[in-house]
């Protein structure tokens, strides 16, 4: 999320490819189903663009997690998350794990740039393994988990939306 903090834009969408070979039909189709979720219709932009227009407090809103993903735990990403928010803040590091987790899915979300101005420049290209990621248990998949208690730390909630017939569409696949 570099860029983002001189542009005076009052909200940005976060995408990125999610290829995830090792899923197969599975990956392709969450994929697909991010990206229609996310900016699949001008429909979809226009309700999001609106609920940020009349909800000041929300920061970020993604997507619910797609049927099969494991979206509600830490996996193999707690310590490390502890480790990256322990550098500046030793009682929120001590408070992950201990509370429900909900994230942006594939880090893939709508924000608002002040609602995550305490990550960037945080964490040096240095602190994320190359290309190809391991599946888990990385800096950048702790940092994924970690989005709502950077917008939470800034004054802002995080959100997940459902387009609800399209959700349901997308679901019967699996």
């Amino acid at each position: 999320v570099t860029g983002v903090q001189t542009c005076a834009l009052p909200i940005f969408c976060k995408l990125h490819g999610k290829k995830s070979p090792h899923l197969d039909h599975f990956g392709r189709t969450w994929r697909q189903y991010l990206m229609a979720h996310t900016i699949g219709s001008d429909d979809i932009i226009q309700r999001i663009v609106y609920l940020f227009s009349i909800c000041p407090q929300l920061g970020v809103f993604a997507p619910v997690p797609f049927k099969g993903t494991n979206n509600s735990d830490w996996a193999d990403n707690l310590s490390i998350a502890k480790t990256l928010v322990g550098a500046f803040d030793a009682e929120a590091a001590e408070r992950l794990g201990k509370e429900p987790l909900s994230y942006p899915s594939a880090t893939v979300f709508w924000f608002r740039p002040q609602s995550l101005s305490e990550l960037y420049g945080r964490y040096p290209v240095e602190t994320f393994p190359p290309e190809p990621l391991p599946v888990d248990g990385t800096s950048a998949h702790a940092l994924e988990r970690l989005i709502p208690v950077f917008a939470k730390r800034s004054g802002y909630e995080f959100g997940c939306y459902r387009h609800r017939r399209s959700y349901l569409e997308w679901s019967a696949e699996y």
